[in-house]
Formats: structure tokens, C-alpha cells, sequence
């Protein structure tokens, strides 16, 4: 008898180990899911909501994701098409478990309602992946022409499906924005050549703002951008970015731009135009218009063609050197007989001379295959200058050439945030 009690403490023991291990063993394995919001459906309540109706579901709605271990996740994607918002959800090998139309008007909805929503298309897919599938075309059929036919023809079928890869990497090209801006709480971290580095961060799903500057600190420059309005087809943004002298040569520089970007996140175009304005005490003041042109071409899912281009220019003063001989006596002599004749120049014409500028960076973004916020720039960054002709009148020695260069470019770029 004693000894039956004395084992009762000990199958307790046993038994709330037991449980631990079971619960453990269902915690790890909980689905997890990482969402991306790509048509702006969570707002930061209806975000914090889903956490707790999911779990009910067994699903563990994350917001980090480990990279090492990326095939514990699914990935979710509430986007557009048209004015309808669909629900996507992937594995890690971009195989797709379903859609699902979840209509027009759920923005709309309150909170409670688009988490409830969300939360059974969501189950509903990860529950019985590969039965709900969201398309507006009908699905394909066999046409068979004759039963004595034994060959069996099938509709061609167009994928028109976006590359598996998502674009991270939409907010700009090598250094120009483009009228993508970053989704809030999102980071993104540039560097050229590993000597220029800067950090542009999402505040809002519109409004982002960065600042960056050299290994030496000199110069500073700060960068905010706003998104005006964007769809699947075209973006609008305006910008500035301001630029100061740290140290050695005191400066101030600004450029306010707008840009206009057409097109999709994979293959789109940038239109840019702004003030130039720049003064310091080696440069003066100066105020002059700049244009840009920039673009990117999805190659493959790693490979994009990328190129940026400003053209602008600057005014130059171009003097006209006459001389006159002069007769100077010698300083150290009485006798003014003693001296000599000496050619004194002076100033005798002066004319503004226009200077057209072109520079810019074309190469290659390769977007790491394990990790895609992660990618790799290579390319080539040139410079010309081509002033226009001065009047033959004018003095060879103070005549400019046309001035070109090209030299390698190597860049690279990471985005941190709550989805990377």
C-alpha cells in the first residue's frame, strides 16, 4: 500500500511531461503562414485580429520569416484584379494550394467581418489545397472529334500567370526611384561600389523616407518620396532629395522631382523630371531643370536588364584673352631709358556657353535564388559632356572638348521588414 503511494508522485510527474510533449509537439506543428498585402486589406487591428482567429485554425500567422527554414511556410498574397481582391497561397516551391475571389467590397467591410473573411478563405485553402481555384477563364477541355479517334486533342492553354518570383525590388532602379514605393514597416538598404550606402523605409503603404551618405561621410543626403497614386498599369510620385556638405567643402544641393511609372512590377518604365538647385561656396548658385528615364526588363525570375539615365546640362563662361603691350620700367634703375615691353592681358569678350550632360548606369540585377530580398547589380556607369562650338575668335587654350567615360559599377541591395 505504502508503496502505491509513493509511485503516485511520480505518475503525476510522468503524466504532465507527457502532455508538454504533445502540446510542444502541436505548437511546432502549426501551419505558418506569412501574408503578403499587396491590394492594402490589413489594416493594423484587422492584422492583430487574424493572428487569433488563425490559431484557432491551427494556423500560425507570422510576420518573420527564416530563411533556413522556408519551406515551413506558406505564402499568401492578397492582390487585384480589377476591382475584385484575390486571395493566393503558395508553398515554398511556389507551387500553388488555391485561390479565391474574395470580392470587391471587402475593403469596405469592418474589421470583424474581414477577418472572418480572411480567416475561412484562408483555412479553406490550406485545409483542402488544390480544390479552390480562382480564374476567369474557363478551365480547358479535350475536344474529341470521334470515339474511332484514339488521339485526344487539348485546348491550348496560355499561361498567363506573373513569374513565380516576386519583384522586392520595385522601389528603384540602381539609385532613381520609381513611383513604387516601399509597404509599411519595410526597409531597404542600397549600397554602389560598397562605398555609397543608403536606407529608404516604409512609414506608410505612400510615404517613405531615407538618407544615406560615403564610407567618409561626406556628402549627406536625405530622401523622401510620396506615392500620389498607383494600379496595376501606372504610378504616380513625387520626391526630393537634398544633399549637404558634412565637411571640407561646404555645399547645399536639392533635386524636387515627380515621376511617372508605367507598367507592372516585373517590366516597367520611369519618366522623371525635377529642379536641379546647387550653391556653395566653390559652385556658386546655380538652378537647372533635370530629366530622367529608367526601366527595368524581367529577363528570368533572377535576371532583370536595369538602366537609368539623367540628362541635364549646365552654362559655362567662355572669355575672349587680347593682350596689350605695355612698356614697364626697371624697379631697380633711375633711368627710365631702363625697362621693358610685356604683353598684359585683358578681357575683351565674354559669351555663356551651354554644356549638355548625360550620365547614367545600365547592367544587370541578379536576385539571389535562396533569398530575393537579397540581390546583386552589375552594369556600367558613364558620364558625357559635349559643349557646343565657341567662335573661332576665341582662344584655343580656353576651349573644352567633349568630355566621356565609362567605368564598372557593382551595387548590391537587401529589404528588411516584417515579411523578410
Amino acid at each position: 500500500m505504502k508503496q502505491a503511494l509513493k509511485n503516485k508522485p511520480m505518475k503525476k510527474i510522468v503524466f504532465i511531461i507527457f502532455l508538454c510533449l504533445v502540446s510542444f509537439s502541436l505548437f511546432s506543428q502549426q501551419t505558418k503562414l506569412l501574408i503578403d498585402d499587396v491590394a492594402g486589406i490589413l489594416d493594423p487591428i484587422t492584422d492583430s485580429l487574424l493572428v487569433n482567429k488563425l490559431a484557432e485554425s491551427n494556423i500560425k500567422y507570422v510576420s518573420i520569416l527564416d530563411y533556413k527554414r522556408r519551406c515551413d511556410y506558406n505564402y499568401a498574397t492578397i492582390g487585384l484584379d480589377g476591382k475584385k481582391v484575390i486571395l493566393d497561397i503558395k508553398d515554398c516551391n511556389d507551387n500553388s494550394l488555391g485561390s479565391k475571389d474574395l470580392g470587391s467590397s471587402i475593403a469596405q467591410q469592418n474589421t470583424n467581418e474581414k477577418t472572418i473573411i480572411l480567416k475561412y478563405a484562408i483555412a479553406d485553402i490550406l485545409e483542402n489545397p488544390g480544390e479552390y481555384v480562382y480564374s476567369e477563364k474557363p478551365k480547358p477541355v479535350f475536344n474529341q472529334v470521334s470515339p474511332d479517334i484514339e488521339n485526344v486533342q487539348q485546348e491550348e492553354i496560355i499561361d498567363t500567370r506573373p513569374p513565380v518570383t516576386k519583384n522586392q525590388h520595385t522601389s528603384r532602379y540602381f539609385f532613381t526611384p520609381s513611383a513604387f514605393n516601399l509597404q509599411e514597416g519595410e526597409l531597404y538598404y542600397n549600397s554602389l561600389y560598397f562605398l555609397i550606402h543608403d536606407a529608404q523605409y516604409g512609414i506608410s503603404n505612400n510615404f517613405s523616407i531615407g538618407l544615406g551618405t560615403t564610407v567618409m561621410g561626406f556628402p549627406f543626403y536625405l530622401t523622401p518620396k510620396l506615392t500620389l497614386f498607383h494600379n496595376d498599369k501606372i504610378g504616380v510620385a513625387v520626391g526630393d532629395i537634398m544633399m549637404l556638405g558634412t565637411w571640407g567643402i561646404s555645399f547645399f544641393g536639392n533635386i524636387a522631382y515627380g515621376v511617372v511609372t508605367l507598367g507592372d512590377q516585373y517590366n516597367n518604365i520611369s519618366f522623371g523630371a525635377g529642379s536641379f538647385y546647387l550653391s556653395g561656396d566653390e559652385f556658386g548658385k546655380s538652378h537647372k531643370p533635370i530629366g530622367n528615364l529608367s526601366f527595368m526588363v524581367r529577363l528570368s525570375d533572377y535576371f532583370y536588364f536595369v538602366t537609368e539615365n539623367y540628362v541635364t546640362g549646365f552654362v559655362d563662361e567662355v572669355e575672349r584673352i587680347e593682350y596689350t603691350t605695355v612698356w614697364m620700367d626697371d624697379p631697380y634703375s633711375s633711368d627710365p631709358a631702363v625697362g621693358w615691353y610685356y604683353d598684359e592681358p585683358h578681357v575683351a569678350e565674354t559669351i555663356n556657353r551651354k554644356n549638355p550632360v548625360l550620365f547614367g548606369i545600365t547592367g544587370i540585377r541578379f536576385i539571389n535564388k535562396t533569398k530575393d530580398v537579397v540581390s546583386y547589380q552589375f552594369g556600367i556607369a558613364y558620364l558625357g559632356i559635349w559643349p557646343e562650338a565657341i567662335p573661332a575668335r576665341f582662344d584655343e587654350w580656353d576651349y573644352r572638348g567633349d568630355l566621356s567615360m565609362a567605368f564598372p559599377m557593382i551595387g548590391y541591395t537587401k529589404k528588411f521588414g516584417l515579411k523578410y
